[in-house]
């Protein structure tokens, strides 16, 4: 009668219990996995043994290389084919149509011989059944053991493992494996059968040998470890109960125990734990108001009559109020009467005629790289918005271990959108303070295209050239921010100049720009960040990126502000209505540099105030010392920065004179 056969893991599971009394190193197998672990040492009871240390090493890995290995020979005239079929753990599938192994083998050979490699038809020479359940007893035994080591605790040592099997031409068959540690190799060394042992040798160096030491106790049974969780539960109920007793009631000795009272105060004990949370909360530090606003703030509350505002960043009339540009009107009328106009989202990236007319608009019409379609877009949330993105781009795909450098001083904003992306940020020489003007030794990287915030001191053409050289020979990446164009000249294209420059030049690039100023949209949040890059495909995957940080971020841009620009952008009635009314607001701008300057002159105050109108755009550097500023905020009611910028917006034909006077008083009396 044929004895059911068992697998190699249900030997596996037995052979611990077979080897304990050998004193020697064990094994046993979980789910695949065979484990290895010493005893301690002079045990005389198996209920005192515990688990030092054990090793894992994974055959499933192992089992998944070794279903079959072929090895093929030049036999003149014929070519000879050895398959080694094995599997560890089961018996190998029966190939009912072919010749095959003898049902239960776990190791075999099948040599086979074909003409020439283009014959598809080998023939079969041998079968030989190696190991498994061959015998008349149907029980399949491999023999499993460690290669000696130096200690006990020493687990390192090769895997061997030999399978028996039945005869085979009259001669006892077996297989012996060898798997050795390398963390390096994963590979066969040796395959190979021995005629005169009858037994098919392979030794294998892999990393799936080396095993994965664990430090653990499998003594606890389950019923152990329940107890040991009931007195874990008490423990925290008793000590948890006492410290509440204590603090709350002032319990002392047996009062300390907790007792119904406990489970009655226990859903006020849960509300004062979420009232500490929430106070933790509360501990945040309080962060200092923004400069500007808080300024602006201050100047709201001022009573004076003639105070004066110096510190926003938005045009104002020559009468001080904001000033909606006519075109902008215009446009926000047609839009209310437009009935196809309706409050669905925009696309990830805005939209896109919006997107076209701004890359025409600061790269120019005829840019070579928009003929090359290796530009490509995303509206944003004003500059600001675009500043965040362009650093959030750079921070995943550029490197954040690379610094970015900004100009000293620079638009205070600048700073904070770096780091809160990960980005540490530098300082480039900008701002000359002995004379006003502009510094360029070591300018590069972040970069204002035009009417440089807080100075406006803006570089010259030969300037901008030299600067281009530098960014060139150090092989770093422009990034352009540009708030101002058409706003800080009256001209488009020259205030674009810069960019287009560099976009000749050949560079890779990025240009953040804002339709704030220009348009007059400060609350719409208009914005656009464009990349030139190399060639289209470089465009296209840059595209997809900015798609996806764009999701995660806004998932889609605001409609109304973009909408008026882009009507305004694609329509050239409208373009050119646009042009007229940016040519309004700079001349004003100008007028006011001029009116300021010749009443400083008038006034006799000392120093050289050229670079009042030598500076171009909203904001202006005077120069004032931080002592100088704070008497014009409380004696004069002029608000300004610390830092002695002010915007020449705030500056009208009714106050020029007034402030130009407090200036020079500070001058000669403020050291």
């Amino acid at each position: 009668m044929r004895l059911p056969a068992i697998t190699f893991e249900e030997f596996l599971e037995s052979f611990l219990r077979e080897k304990l009394a050998d004193g020697m190193i064990s094994t046993i197998n979980v789910a695949g996995e065979l484990s290895f672990f010493a005893k301690e040492e002079n045990a005389k009871r198996i209920e005192k043994w515990r688990l030092l240390e054990i090793s894992v090493i994974k055959l499933f890995p192992i089992q998944y290389r070794l279903q079959n290995i072929t090895k093929e020979e030049q036999t003149p005239p014929t070519i000879t084919i050895t398959s080694s079929l094995i599997n560890l753990c089961e018996p190998l599938p029966i190939d009912k149509k072919n010749e095959t192994c003898p049902d239960g083998t776990y190791v075999c050979q099948i040599i086979t011989n074909k003409l020439s490699k283009e014959d598809k038809s080998p023939r079969v020479i041998t079968i030989r059944p190696i190991a498994g359940d061959l015998n008349d007893e149907g029980i399949f035994k491999p023999v499993i053991a460690l290669e000696p080591a130096s200690n006990k605790d020493d687990t390192s040592g090769p895997l061997l493992i030999t399978l028996n099997g039945g005869s085979y031409a009259e001669q006892k068959q077996q297989a012996n494996f060898t798997f050795i540690c390398n963390t390096e190799k994963d590979n066969i060394t040796t395959l190979e059968y021995n005629n005169e042992e009858n037994t098919l040798i392979i030794r294998w160096e892999t990393p799936a040998a080396c095993g994965q030491k664990i430090l653990e106790d499998k003594g606890m049974s389950g019923f152990t470890k329940f107890i040991i969780f009931l007195i874990i539960i008490a423990l925290c109920y008793f000590g948890f109960g006492a410290a509440y007793n204590y603090h709350v009631y002032k319990a002392h000795g047996w009062d300390l125990l907790p007792h119904l009272d406990f489970w009655r105060d226990f859903p006020y004990l849960i509300s004062d734990v979420f009232k500490y949370l929430i106070n933790s909360i509360r501990t945040v530090p309080l962060a200092p108001p923004d400069v500007i606003f808080n300024l602006t703030a201050k100047y709201k509350a001022d009573t004076f009559a003639q105070k004066v505002n110096l510190g926003v960043g938005a045009y104002r009339d020559d009468a001080g109020k904001p000033w909606v540009l006519p075109v902008v009107k215009k446009v926000e009328q047609a839009l209310v009467n437009d009935p196809s106009r309706d409050h669905e989202y925009l696309p990830i990236l805005g939209l896109p005629t919006f997107r076209e007319a701004s890359i025409r608009l600061i790269l120019g019409a005829d840019s070579p790289a928009i003929k090359e379609n290796r530009v490509t877009a995303a509206q944003t949330i004003s500059g600001t918005g675009a500043n965040h993105l362009g650093a959030l781009f750079l921070s995943r795909f550029y490197s954040k271990e690379v610094p970015i450098y900004l100009s000293n001083p620079t638009w205070a904003n600048h700073k904070p959108i770096f780091n809160n992306v990960g980005l540490e940020t530098r300082n480039y020489a900008y701002f000359n303070p002995k004379d006003n003007g502009l510094d360029i030794d070591g300018s590069i990287v972040l970069l204002h295209a035009c009417a440089h915030n807080p100075t406006g001191v803006d570089p010259t053409q030969d300037q901008w050239k030299a600067i281009a050289d530098v960014i060139e020979s150090k092989k770093l990446f422009p990034f352009f921010d540009c708030a101002y164009q058409g706003f800080a000249s009256g001209d488009l294209d020259r205030d674009a100049w810069a960019v287009r420059y560099f976009v000749e030049r050949g560079f890779e690039l990025l240009i953040c720009q804002s339709y704030a100023k220009n348009f007059g949209l400060y609350g719409q949040r208009a914005g656009c960040l464009t990349f030139v890059l190399k060639n289209s495909d470089a465009a296209a995957r840059v595209s997809s990126q900015l798609a996806k940080l764009q999701r995660s971020e806004i998932s889609n841009p605001p409609a109304h502000g973009a909408r008026i620009v882009d009507r305004v952008l694609n329509n050239p009635e409208l373009y050119a209505e646009w042009v007229e009314n940016l040519r309004e607001m700079s001349s004003r701008i100008k007028n006011m540099r001029d009116a300021l300057r010749d009443c400083l002159i008038k006034s006799n105050t000392p120093g050289n105030w050229d670079h009042i109108t030598n500076q171009i755009g909203m904001f202006s550097f005077t120069g004032l010392k931080a002592p100088q500023v704070a008497v014009l905020k409380e004696k004069f009611h002029i608000y300004l920065t610390d830092n002695g910028r002010i915007s020449m917006a705030g500056l009208s034909t009714s106050n020029v004179e007034y402030v130009a006077n407090s200036i020079n008083h500070v001058v000669n009396n403020v050291a």
